[in-house]
């Protein structure tokens, strides 16, 4: 096999090059969501567990999270005090609403 030419080897190496960016671009295309690499919004500290349900305090679209309002349901024998949380949002328009806070429960859900 004979010895390419400067030329050749350029284009050697220039297609070497490229086949090597691909390869290191994939896996970053793979995990890339809309908010980031690697899975970045997986763990948000917006979601909160509360008595073994996810209490999800994101925003739908282009809505942007305003406040995140509490309600406290006092203890009684049969639980402890619960903490119930919600998101209120803001639409494009300016209009502010918020979620449902959850019933609090009788007795413990455990």
């Amino acid at each position: 096999m004979g010895r390419l030419s400067k030329y050749g080897r350029y284009i050697r190496a220039g297609l070497s090059l490229v086949v090597l960016a691909t390869v290191l671009a994939s896996p970053i295309a793979a995990f890339a969501d809309r908010d980031g690499f690697f899975g970045a919004r997986s763990d948000r500290s917006d979601d909160h567990e509360s008595e073994g349900r996810k209490q999800n305090l994101n925003c739908p679209g282009r809505e942007t999270l305003v406040r995140v309002d509490e309600q406290i349901c006092n203890a009684n024998p049969h639980r402890p005090v619960i903490i119930r949380k919600r998101a209120c949002c803001q639409n494009p328009a300016g209009r502010i609403h918020c979620d449902h806070f959850e019933h609090c429960p009788r007795e413990s859900e455990s």
